[in-house]
């Protein structure tokens, strides 16, 4: 599962970059939630969510157990770890007590045997009164199968008292760490929204679930919304690298679209394929930056984060920028996230704050740093291209949302 699921890349110093050695294809976990249905399954599309750079799936609008074993099969065949979701387990909304013990456990022992399953869906946006019962269900999973992962995906932000089920939104979040321990903190927060309005708790949200993924030592996931839905519009290149991006700026170890497919029986546009399986325009965008993403995986999953910081105007809920980790200022709207290797080695992701237009951020370095290189993401490799500086200056040009992740050596 290894190869499926993403590891950690060794390493090594070769021809003065430094070069890494990857696992897989898809290093990194990206999540297609709600992919190709049961009425349009087959290699090919499965093969088409392989192609554009998904590690993972997750099996929302598949339910039947004929669909669920194809699915599986189809996974492994293309390298694609499968969140099963069984209605003997899965916790349904707006329903109270625990499924059966004994439907659970056949459930288990129905799918565990598939090399492809990478966990089991138990329930998506819970209340904090659900914990308990959420936690009772993943014990007895784990109790038959520990090497899989319990899937629960937490609300953002703007979901209100009554649905979060607690008096703050931290409350929530720690509260969930607490009882259910999961081993990846899962949530969603859908920030883009018509007439160019970026949420304004998105980033006090990244703040939350990073202060506790961090606290806790367990990775986090974070959504992008990839399909145009009530006041939510069609993603357009820069929407997605801003979620991406920022995300990653954050210390995310998982990526996850809302959603790769068609909704069924719901008032929604096409995902990155609509309902008979074709590709869309999100499709080749999509596809464009994960393997973008996939191509820094090995160095990503590498790296632990150790600060982020915002350029004014500050957002709600974020730290302002003064200096930090060998870069003394930095001029333009901007994330900044600061990163540590295994080795020591400071790295810092720095990202457009507009997932509307394009900007030039401008970043000036202390004396004490010898070097700076990006990371290629253009090729395999994991290639660190030197950046020449001018008087300890890097103007950058960033596309609508995008990131860019660079090494900073000091003497």
């Amino acid at each position: 599962m290894a190869l499926l699921l993403g590891s950690t890349a060794s390493l090594a110093a070769g021809s003065g970059n430094r070069v890494c050695k990857a696992g897989s294809d898809r290093p990194f976990p990206i999540v297609a939630w709600m992919g190709p249905g049961s009425d349009i399954l087959s290699d090919s599309t499965v093969s088409d969510m392989a192609k554009a750079g998904f590690s993972l799936w997750y099996l929302q609008n598949i339910r039947d157990p004929e669909s669920i074993q194809k699915a599986l099969e189809l996974g492994g065949r293309h390298g694609i770890g499968v969140f099963v979701v069984d209605d003997r387990i899965h916790h349904k909304k707006g329903t109270t007590g625990l499924p059966l013990e004994s439907d659970i456990e056949a459930a288990v022992r129905q799918w565990m045997s598939y090399p492809a399953l990478a966990g089991y869906g138990i329930r998506d946006e819970p209340a904090a009164h659900e914990f308990s019962e959420l936690t009772r269900i993943k014990n007895i999973v784990a109790g038959i199968d520990p090497a899989r992962r319990a899937y629960v995906n937490l609300f953002p932000t703007y979901a209100n008292s009554d649905q979060v089920g607690a008096e703050t939104y931290a409350d929530y979040v720690e509260g969930f760490m607490r009882s259910f321990d999961p081993s990846v903190l899962s949530y969603d927060h859908y920030c883009i929204r018509d007439g160019e309005v970026v949420s304004p708790t998105y980033y006090e949200n990244l703040e939350i679930i990073r202060r506790v993924s961090l606290n806790a030592e367990v990775p986090f996931s974070a959504f992008t919304l990839s399909i145009p839905h009530w006041s939510y519009p069609a993603p357009t290149e820069g929407h997605i690298r801003f979620q991406l991006y920022s995300s990653l700026a954050y210390g995310a170890g998982e990526l996850q679209y809302f959603t790769y497919g068609a909704v069924p029986n719901k008032d929604y546009g096409d995902g990155l394929i609509d309902a008979k399986g074709n590709k869309t325009e999100t499709y080749g965008m999509a596809s464009k930056v994960n393997w973008e993403i996939q191509r820094m995986g090995p160095v990503l999953l590498e790296l632990k984060s150790t600060a982020v910081f915002h350029t004014d105007p500050q957002p709600s809920g974020t730290q302002e920028f003064t200096g930090h980790g060998g870069l003394e200022k930095c001029s333009g709207e901007a994330v900044l996230g600061f990163f540590e290797d295994s080795k020591g080695q400071t790295w810092l992701m720095v990202v457009n704050r507009d997932p509307f237009d394009s900007a030039r951020v401008k970043l000036t370095f202390s004396d004490k740093v010898e070097s700076v290189g990006e990371l290629d993401r253009t090729k395999e490799g994991c290639t660190v291209n030197p950046v020449e500086l001018e008087k300890q200056k890097l103007s950058l040009p960033l596309a609508a949302g995008d990131g860019r992740l660079f090494r900073i050596d000091t003497m």
